[in-house]
């Protein structure tokens, strides 16, 4: 599974966008994006951050694997790199719970 297929699986469980517009042309140009982080289980994409030129690193997680820390390990890993800005679509309870762990702004 690739990260558009991903992004759609994701659209579809949360009838929320995992990726804006520019992050998904970028995608299926084949464009590498600035930051670019993918945890799979096996063949399948479970969670992912994607960043496309200077936009913020948007952050998703399959549904049937939230709750098991694949965003927390995302998010710490992305800020021990540098990363600063996040976008996440929605304004699920979990991205909030996430980003204030961290003490981001929400």
């Amino acid at each position: 599974m690739n990260l558009i297929e991903f992004a759609d699986l994701v659209r579809t469980q949360d009838n929320i966008e995992a990726f804006n517009e520019e992050s998904r042309l970028a995608l299926t140009q084949g464009r590498p994006g600035r930051v670019e982080v993918v945890v799979t289980d096996g063949d399948r994409v479970i969670a992912a951050a994607y960043a496309a030129d200077d936009a913020p690193v948007e952050l998703a997680v399959h549904a049937s694997h939230r709750r098991r820390g694949h965003g927390t390990a995302l998010l710490d890993q992305l800020l021990t790199q540098g990363e600063r800005a996040f976008w996440a679509h929605g304004d699920g309870a979990g991205a909030r719970a996430l980003a204030s762990s961290f003490g981001l702004a929400t």
